[in-house]
């Protein structure tokens, strides 16, 4: 009967091992989202999304089975090591006990222990896979956020800020929509990518940006609503909105955790004056 136990657990841990190398240790390049690891600048589109979704669904059934059968491999293992002591235990005879250390005993302590470390290391491998996909999450959002900040301050952008901050701290009224929809999706576009969870949102983003984002939104609420009007749709530049409410957020957080009163509206002043030096 040990024999067939052993010969079972050999062969579920082999099955397992092997599902686990195809589908545990390396790590997995989707999330259960359908978006990528390590590449978030073009989203996918919406079958990408859902073939994505199937490849992470399959993967990590198929990881989970490898685990499973890799335990009961082990606990086959076990029971075959520790059967023949379990049907027919060795009782001393006379008055004094008697420990009589085997080949077989020894084996089945060896088994148990190479059982215990092999199931140790599955799980720690586990564990590093996980942690591996984590920190390229958290190095693609860094790049991520570093590459919004050099689009931010490029010529291009920086043409387009001077603009329209230019049209705001001096003529006021609504502005042309070359600079005012250039710069909107923009923050568009870093709204989309801090809506899931793709860019540096806790600090870098915040320090970065939120000072952009709170002022120039709200100086162009009221052409974000004509704009609207004209499209006869109310989530144009709705990403944007989004942001510049996680914006707001972060800000009362901070001002409340520094007991620090809340942002005067000449701060926006100075910072659009700031960004066009010629006005």
């Amino acid at each position: 009967m040990e024999f067939w136990l052993n010969v079972v657990g050999l062969i579920l841990s082999t099955i397992g091992a092997l599902l686990l190398y195809f589908f545990g240790v390396a790590p997995l390049r989707v999330t259960a989202t359908g978006e990528g690891v390590t590449t978030w600048v073009n989203s996918p589109t919406t079958g990408e999304r859902e073939r994505n979704k199937q490849v992470y669904s399959s993967h990590r059934r198929w990881s989970q089975t490898g685990l499973l059968l890799l335990i009961f491999g082990f606990l086959f293992q076990l029971i075959g090591a520790l059967w023949p002591h379990l049907i027919s235990p060795s009782i001393p005879t006379g008055d004094t006990p008697t420990t009589t250390v085997t080949p077989e005993l020894m084996t089945a302590w060896a088994t148990i222990a190479l059982a215990v470390f092999t199931l140790i290391l599955v799980i720690t491998t586990r564990r590093a896979a996980a942690q591996e996909i984590e920190d390229r999450k958290n190095v693609t959002r860094l790049e991520l956020t570093l590459r919004l900040t050099r689009e931010y301050d490029s010529e291009p952008l920086t043409k387009v800020r001077e603009k329209l901050a230019q049209h705001l701290a001096s003529v006021g009224g609504p502005p042309d929509s070359w600079p005012a929809d250039t710069l909107l999706d923009f923050f568009e576009t870093m709204g989309h990518l801090a809506h899931r969870g793709l860019l540096d949102d806790d600090e870098l983003l915040w320090n970065d940006f939120s000072m952009p984002v709170l002022c120039y939104w709200t100086a162009l609420t009221t052409y974000v609503e004509k704009r609207r009007m004209q499209f006869r749709d109310e989530v144009v530049f709705g990403e944007a909105e989004w942001l510049y409410n996680f914006m707001q957020t972060q800000e009362q957080k901070r001002r409340q955790a520094r007991g620090a009163a809340a942002m005067p509206p000449q701060t926006c002043e100075t910072f659009f004056r700031a960004e066009s030096p010629d006005s």
